[in-house]
């Protein structure tokens, strides 16, 4: 049980690295905040830089998603499947939106199928996914079996992300900075990924 989660802690760490390197820039440059040592990515990419932040998120969309999905089945305990159905829940619609600035059959799909009913499906998803968190953290004081901090702190992320994806974009008529939204939706994952690696490694001897 260690080693698969010294595995993930691993894996995790790898990818906050990336995030960091890719996405973090962004966060930064809305709250003018300067740091050179963090451009070096977009020096390097230059052109590529775009395509290089689409497929990354892309990855980690698609890992987070399939990881729980998969492992949803091998649990049988309920808080940690609320938890995780959450997380795919919420990213759901962050992941055909990506996708949709890359492959033109996402695009074309989002326009049919999403983007006329974008404002009822952002409405349902985020009420379905905060209402599962709700559930999730209820059980996990009333049940007998426990999830631990690591997916409760997922399942908290990817509701922020879809929260504050929806609410760059207005899809609910909420009136915010959308600069600075902009700037913590794309330093989410840079900030979750090296905070969960860290919680993995720590509760690695746990059934977490």
């Amino acid at each position: 049980m260690s080693k698969k989660y010294l595995t993930l802690s691993l894996i995790n760490f790898l990818l906050g690295v990336g995030a960091i390197c890719l996405y973090l820039p962004y966060t930064l440059e809305a709250f003018n905040i300067q740091s050179e040592w963090l451009n070096f990515a977009p020096d390097i990419l230059k052109q590529n830089y775009y395509n290089a932040l689409i497929y990354f998120g892309i990855i980690l969309l698609v890992w987070i998603i399939a990881l729980n999905v998969i492992s949803i089945l091998s649990h049988a305990n309920k808080p940690k499947i609320i938890f995780k159905l959450t997380s795919v829940i919420a990213l759901i619609l962050p992941l055909f939106y990506v996708l949709a600035l890359k492959y033109n059959w996402a695009l074309e799909f989002w326009i049919n199928n999403i983007g006329k009913n974008i404002k009822t499906i952002s409405s349902v998803l985020l009420c379905i996914s905060f209402g599962s968190l709700a559930l999730g953290i209820v059980l996990n004081f009333t049940n007998q079996n426990h999830a631990g901090i690591y997916h409760i702190l997922q399942a908290a992320f990817m509701c922020l992300t879809l929260a504050l994806l929806i609410s760059v974009n207005g899809w609910c008529g909420w009136d915010v900075g959308v600069d600075k939204m902009f700037g913590l939706l794309m330093g989410m994952f840079a900030i979750y990924l090296p905070a969960s690696a860290i919680i993995l490694f720590i509760t690695r001897k746990k059934r977490i």
